[in-house]
């Protein structure tokens, strides 16, 4: 069914996100994108998209949490100077 196969597509760009976040360093542009594509498909899917849809909520809030942490630790992380690795050799 249609509902079958947008829960498995949610779930592969949720998947999909959590590899952005994962990536070193961080990819934050790349999982923002992929989030608000899940988000996008829960506000235009609504309640056609079954009885999961308190899932799939739970996972975007999940990973949405996951983005945020990763934002701050972005955010709060020193960064090296690109000359610095140089004056090392």
């Amino acid at each position: 069914t249609a509902e079958d196969l947008l829960a498995n597509h949610f779930f592969v760009l949720a998947q999909w996100a959590a590899v952005h976040l994962a990536a070193i360093p961080t990819d934050l542009v790349g999982a923002q994108l992929v989030i608000d594509v899940m988000s996008a498909v829960l506000d235009v899917g609504e309640n056609r998209l079954g009885s999961n849809l308190p899932l799939y909520r739970s996972a975007l809030a999940e990973i949405q949490q996951v983005f945020v942490r990763a934002s701050l630790a972005a955010a709060t992380s020193p960064r090296a100077d690109p000359g610095e690795e140089a004056s090392k050799d």
